[in-house]
């Protein structure tokens, strides 16, 4: 995918979710599980130690990290607009 084209797409799936419901978007952390596991992934990685699926794996969780950021920087400026239009 061309880099516009995904970041097109990354938009797009970034305003969804943030819009969804954006205080449920702002409170959303990862469970200690998954935590951990992105954690070891990384030592792996670090260590030169990663297999090709866990790698994999790794990025899957970076993309979604990202999409995750992007969404709680729209839903806080969602927010931030909502208090706005009600202090005027």
């Amino acid at each position: 995918m061309q880099t516009k084209q995904k970041s097109s797409a990354y938009s797009e799936l970034v305003d969804l979710v943030a819009r969804s419901d954006p205080h449920r978007v702002l409170s959303f952390r990862l469970s200690p599980k998954v935590g951990r596991r992105v954690e070891t992934l990384i030592n792996r990685e670090k260590d030169s130690l990663i297999t090709p699926a866990e790698k994999d794996e790794l990025d899957t969780y970076m993309h979604l990290s990202r999409i995750v950021m992007l969404a709680q920087i729209q839903a806080h400026k969602i927010l931030n607009g909502k208090r706005a239009r009600k202090n005027t």
